[in-house]
């Protein structure tokens, strides 16, 4: 009948609203049924892991990709935070370190993880919500490295011994393998100090003017 009909194009219209604001959210949204599988991932989640329209389970995912725990540790399958929300267990923001198939490089994501239950209240899925927050950990550690600086220049060190640890303490925390600090002085502004740079390196690019044969400056 007509009243039947009506609630059944507003149920429409509903699901539909609700399909677009998953489609248009730029973070990943997942639903997870009981059974471990994949049964969404919206457009965001699609491009980041590169998915066909066959979506794995959680146990083959995670055995695809890398995943890290904050501190940089593996972490077991277990924790993720889908498997938990299955259990019960409502995820508030949980970090994790991911090396996405559309980047190939470990990003820094956030996840909130929570089950989904019928009228019965028996779990029958869990829906997860990614946040990629890469660039707001680099932010986070740069002005951790501004203030470590500082603290360093306020200290009563010599100046080598201050850029010593100025230079340790830049590679720790940008994970460089090779740092150096050139000053203006010297011919060719060489590297007051360095670290971790092969003598190959050093040999050719200590020197910052190129010089030719008869040993004039290259232009």
């Amino acid at each position: 009948n007509e009243k039947n009909r009506e609630l059944m194009l507003a149920a429409q219209a509903e699901r539909d609203r609700l399909t677009s604001l998953i489609n248009n959210i730029s973070d990943e949204v997942w639903f997870t049924d009981a059974n471990r599988q994949f049964t969404l991932a919206n457009p965001a989640a699609v491009r980041e892991f590169k998915l066909n329209s066959a979506i794995s389970t959680i146990d083959k995912l995670a055995t695809d990709i890398e995943v890290l725990r904050p501190d940089g540790t593996p972490r077991p399958i277990e924790e993720a935070p889908p498997l938990r929300a299955l259990q019960g267990e409502v995820v508030v923001s949980q970090q994790e370190i991911v090396r996405t198939p559309a980047r190939d490089q470990l990003r820094y994501r956030e996840v909130s993880a929570s089950p989904v239950r019928d009228n019965a209240g028996n779990i029958i899925g869990a829906v997860s919500v990614v946040r990629d927050i890469s660039e707001r950990k680099q932010a986070e550690r740069y002005q951790h490295l501004s203030a470590e600086i500082l603290g360093i220049l306020n200290d009563p060190l010599s100046l080598p011994d201050a850029i010593e640890q100025i230079l340790a303490a830049i590679k720790q925390e940008t994970n460089f393998s090779a740092v150096g600090i050139r000053l203006e002085s010297g011919e060719g502004f060489p590297y007051f100090t360095q670290t971790g740079f092969s003598d190959d390196f050093l040999m050719t690019e200590n020197n910052l003017i190129a010089l030719d044969k008869e040993g004039g400056v290259c232009l």
